[in-house]
């Protein structure tokens, strides 16, 4: 767990930092702050399983305004999706991000997850699965997805991303989107080798 000092350090902005200079705040709202926030995770994945996160990740559980938000932080970028709390439970993250290159495609790789209810036969929970967001620092291009699904374990993850369902709605995507994929942990104490899809 990174403390506050350490996550306002290596982040690159101050614990407070509002929403002055953000490209989409609320209209008619007041700055905010995350001045009530948790670190779920930081630093390096806990495994990766597809491409590579080239810079550390930090995910966030914050309150903003009075509502629940959970945030995705890079060097030089912070952005925050509306959501529910992430349950305690739930002690490991997979993170989906990355550009998408054709949504008519990419929309139907996500129809699939949602139709065979996968995520939730493998114990997941959506965190964040939409397009709305804030971002407190830094730009978020268009073209840019991010996805977040906690599983109560690491096993669960793993099985869901290995499963013989999800590589056949994972060939929908294929040429629609260039995404990385890791699994955090709530506590990142060990680094485990990348998960390989099996072959189909």
């Amino acid at each position: 767990m990174c403390p506050r000092s350490c996550y306002a350090e290596r982040f690159g902005f101050d614990s407070d930092i509002g929403m002055s200079d953000a490209k989409h705040p609320p209209e008619g709202s007041e700055a905010h702050n995350l001045s009530s926030y948790q670190v779920i995770s930081s630093g390096k994945p806990l495994r990766e399983m597809e491409g590579r996160y080239q810079d550390d990740v930090a995910i966030l559980q914050a309150t903003i305004s009075g509502r629940s938000v959970l945030a995705i932080s890079t060097t030089g970028l912070l952005v925050c999706w509306t959501t529910e709390p992430v349950p305690e439970r739930l002690q490991t993250i997979m993170l989906i991000s990355g550009k998408v290159f054709n949504w008519k495609k990419y929309q139907h790789y996500l129809a699939g997850l949602i139709e065979t209810d996968l995520i939730a036969t493998h114990k997941g929970v959506p965190l964040l699965f939409g397009p709305h967001y804030d971002i407190l620092k830094g730009e978020y291009p268009d073209d840019q997805v991010s996805i977040a699904i906690g599983f109560p374990a690491e096993a669960d993850a793993v099985g869901f991303w290995t499963s013989d369902t999800y590589l056949k709605i994972r060939k929908r995507r294929e040429g629609a989107a260039d995404l990385n994929v890791a699994l955090w942990s709530h506590s990142n104490d060990r680094v485990l080798p990348r998960v390989e899809s099996k072959k189909s």
